[in-house]
């Protein structure tokens, strides 16, 4: 066991006493305060607006401001919070399309095809700071997006019903009053086709600038019967028609439909070669098998616990998936051939930001997100200890699912001074309001063994068992959140104390259940002497998410709280040539509702939940980017995740359980230089690595199931010609350079070695 370092738990008050009284024991004394006057603002200058994140040190791979940890655009180094940034560039020279892909990059986080796990625990995923309601991370992506913020850590005074891991807001592109246009073609592995159109600049100079954009997928998978088509549209305007006023309005529609991956079955490999080999030497000959053969019916579990060499003395996380029981390997889709996916989504936002005063900014925001899903899936598939233990229970589903959020956000930021301190204030008020309606059809629940069941109809077998087809008249489920919230940025001493206040009083509702709660945040950042371009920090806060659902009996869930602290050290060395963070932190999640699928099988309702009463994260995390110059740059994560569990539920066999998506540790290293003279005058080569280690990919005891480690790497070659006035950059990547199969942190198989090659117009 690598040596757990012990974290500050109760004596978060204290802690911040200390470095504060660090600060002003080494810094100069304070004289008597001016007469008040509007405050210097911290950081770099940005623009219209404290709600803007634009920094003339901004560029490629770096970003020094963020709009998410605080509402305005503080400098990251100013802010007691662990924020990773993934810039437009990075995501273009990585082809990171889709959410999930692009957050492998973030140390302490990782993703399965539904969810986004920050330190252990489920992220909040956002739209330009408003909550997208429905989709997972792998239906999120990239195309449109200017840069992801993710923020670690205490995040409950501005995001809302925030979550202990984080969130994770994608930030789209805003129109520009300077003209360009540019058009992406792609083609790649697994008939991989991609184009985009993007033109933006002005309409009305300095005063209406607009942005149009369209994207088209098209490709198959590593997967049988896996294939994917998006397309994507994005429209915008940028209004200024005064100094101080700022409009934006932006409207993005996503159609998705695609041929699922298979989502596998695992089984352990003792237990799956004594099942073989008692139908090979004993059922094929109609003789009983032995007792120490798996008998008819045993479950995996039981055969282990009572073979000496199979039970107690092997760990449960060497269960795994065999390609034995799929009639291609890992390459086969039990899914069959009607299984389909189709998601239909449309956003707008409209913000609008008014300066009354140099020291008074307002911020209005509306945002609207309306999805249609539809599947055909099987939801169920679980190892059954028969038929030679290549047999799974699956049942058929279709869904019908819709959603329509609404989100209203109004703030003000003031900026004073009084006391000795600059302030910087921001006071909101958020209103949200989700209308969801999921309708589902069961087909029948079988015992199917994939070697030898053939291609399975899911919508034939559903519209079987369901001849009337879907109750469109269900009522919809309507939930509603009113919160009230406020920061106070402080700083002091010539900038070299950073304080940081808030809270948020929430009061959400969804039918007649009320859940409300005041969630405190609280941190200090202070300049080391001498060296104002190193700081410590230390942070505190606390989220709740309301759970509002009910067991298969009508009990009510209570909401999940956490609570979580975090103390490091943030670098910004060289005018930002050198900057990143080193943090540990401490998170604690109580009451979180786990599906009980064994007892549902067992007792036939559902659903049924493990209620867990205590959970905990303890880690480190360290990241990095250096870019010594403007033609060379790095970027380099890690995190060590020491302790992930349950410890403390209402079955006792849930205790001691590692966290779902909590990767023991992960690191990734990724370079690019761009060659400034000579014959390849302004080629450039990119290549780096990533790895991670084993993480659990199911939260319930019943499937202890790990994916295996993780290293891969990647390469990126590219050239820009140039013909009049058009450029055009020749680029070629290679992802998975080794072709190296594994588990990406979830039950479905990684993608093959990928190759593209993608020409790009720059008008």
């Amino acid at each position: 066991m690598p040596t757990q370092i012990p974290l500050l738990r109760r004596s978060h008050g204290l802690a911040f006493v200390l470095l504060a009284s660090f600060s002003s024991s080494l810094l100069p004394a304070q004289t008597a305060p001016a007469p008040a006057a509007p405050a210097k603002p911290t950081g770099e200058a940005v623009v219209l607006s404290p709600f803007s994140v634009e920094s003339k040190k901004d560029y490629g791979y770096r970003a020094t401001n963020s709009i998410t940890a605080t509402g305005s655009g503080e400098a990251i180094i100013n802010t007691p919070l662990s924020i990773s940034i993934l810039t437009e560039d990075f995501l273009k020279d990585k082809n990171l399309t889709e959410l999930r892909e692009a957050l492998r990059f973030v140390p302490g986080t990782s993703t399965d095809y539904q969810q986004v796990f920050g330190r252990g625990f489920t992220s909040v995923l956002k739209n330009d700071g408003a909550e997208a309601n429905g989709g997972g991370s792998g239906d999120f992506m990239t195309y449109n997006v200017e840069r992801i913020e993710i923020i670690k850590g205490p995040v409950s005074v501005l995001q809302g019903r925030a979550s202990a891991g984080g969130v994770v807001n994608l930030i789209s592109r805003k129109p520009k009053f300077t003209a360009g246009s540019d058009v992406d073609v792609s083609f790649g592995s697994f008939q991989r086709k991609l184009g985009q159109f993007r033109t933006t600049g002005p309409l009305l100079d300095k005063k209406v600038a607009y942005l149009l954009s369209y994207t088209k997928l098209d490709r198959d998978g590593w997967v049988d019967l896996n294939h994917v088509e998006d397309d994507v549209i994005q429209a915008a305007l940028e209004l200024r028609p005064v100094n101080k006023l700022s409009i934006t309005l932006n409207f993005e529609q996503v159609k998705r439909d695609q041929y699922p991956e298979q989502h596998l079955t695992f089984t352990n490999p003792a237990f799956l070669a004594a099942q073989q080999e008692a139908d090979r030497l004993y059922d094929a000959r109609g003789v009983a098998r032995p007792a120490a053969s798996p008998q008819v019916g045993e479950t995996t579990a039981a055969w282990l616990t009572r073979t000496p060499g199979f039970g107690p003395n092997v760990p449960t996380e060497v269960v795994n998936v065999n390609e034995l029981m799929y009639p291609r390997g890992f390459r086969a889709n039990i899914q069959g051939s009607q299984a389909y996916e189709r998601r239909d989504r449309d956003t707008f936002l409209t913000e609008v930001r008014y300066e009354f005063a140099p020291w008074l900014n307002w911020r209005s925001f509306y945002y609207n997100y309306r999805e249609h899903f539809t599947y055909a899936r099987q939801s169920t598939f679980r190892p059954v200890a028969n038929i030679g233990g290549l047999a799974i229970a699956d049942r058929p589903q279709m869904g019908n699912v819709n959603n329509n959020h609404f989100d209203t956000m109004h703030e003000a930021v003031s900026r004073f001074s009084t006391f000795g301190l600059n302030h910087r204030t921001l006071v909101g008020f958020e209103h949200r309001e989700v209308r969801s309606r999921t309708l589902v059809l069961n087909g029948s629940a079988t015992i199917y063994n994939p070697r030898t069941g053939g291609n399975q109809l899911i919508v034939d077998d559903v519209r079987r068992v369901n001849p009337n087809g879907f109750n469109f008249a269900a009522p919809h489920t309507v939930g509603r959140d009113n919160a009230y919230y406020f920061v106070d940025q402080m700083n002091a001493f010539d900038e070299r104390l950073f304080l940081f206040m808030g809270g948020r009083q929430t009061k959400a509702k969804q039918g007649t259940l009320i859940s409300k709660k005041f969630t405190p945040q609280y941190g200090a950042v202070v300049r080391v002497p001498g060296v104002d371009t190193v700081s410590v920090f230390g942070t505190y806060g606390e989220s709740f998410r309301p759970n509002f659902i009910a067991d298969g009996f009508g009990k009510i869930v209570n909401p999940t709280e956490e609570k979580n602290s975090e103390y490091g050290v943030k670098v910004d060395l060289f005018d930002s040539k050198i900057s990143g963070s080193a943090s540990i932190y401490e998170i604690e999640q109580s009451n979180v509702p786990l599906r009980d699928f064994a007892r549902e099988a067992s007792t036939g309702v559902s659903p049924l939940y493990n209620v867990a009463g205590l959970a905990k994260s303890r880690g480190a995390e360290f990241e990095m980017v250096i870019t010594p110059m403007r033609n060379y740059q790095v970027v380099f994560g890690y995190s060590r995740i020491w302790e992930a569990r349950t410890l403390v539920a209402q079955d006792l066999r849930q205790v001691g359980v590692r966290l779902n998506g909590a990767p023991e540790w992960t690191m990734h290293l990724w370079n690019k230089y761009t060659f400034t003279g000579g014959p390849v005058k302004g080629a450039y080569v990119g290549f780096g690595a990533r790895f991670a280690g084993a993480v659990h990919v199911h939260p319930s005891w019943s499937a202890p199931v790990y994916a295996n480690n993780v290293a891969t790497g990647d390469i990126l070659l590219g050239y820009p010609v140039r013909f009049r006035k058009t450029t055009v950059d020749l680029t070629l990547r290679v992802d998975n350079i080794t072709n190296k199969f594994f588990f990406d942190q979830s039950f479905r198989p990684n993608r093959a070695r990928q190759i593209d090659l993608t020409a790009r117009f720059r008008f």
